[in-house]
């Protein structure tokens, strides 16, 4: 293996280590809404479920206030068809948001 790709697996052994370790948020989503992976950390933060991942039912624009979507569209806006997101500020508790 060359080093760039002993690198970027390394890199993503650490961000891995860190994603199981639950002491912060962090999520895999598709630029067009749904959430694919999420560890328990943040889960537990706008109070979803591992079955409410699994069934499909997460989508990052939900738990997201409405007036940081265009924001965070930006922000995301160059990373292809998946983003990793990391910590919770934005996000807001399941009860203040419509099911």
């Amino acid at each position: 293996m060359t080093c760039l790709v002993l690198a970027q697996k390394e890199r993503e052994a650490r961000i891995r280590r860190l994603v199981d370790t639950n002491i912060i948020g962090a999520v895999i989503t598709e630029l067009d809404g749904p959430i694919v992976e999420a560890n328990d950390a943040f889960l537990e933060m706008p109070g979803y479920s591992r079955d409410d991942l699994v069934a499909g039912r997460l989508e990052w624009t939900a738990p997201t206030p409405a007036e940081w979507h265009a924001a965070a569209q930006r922000a995301i806006a160059h990373t292809g068809d998946r983003a990793a997101l990391v910590g919770g500020a934005a996000f807001g508790s399941r009860s203040h948001r419509a099911v």
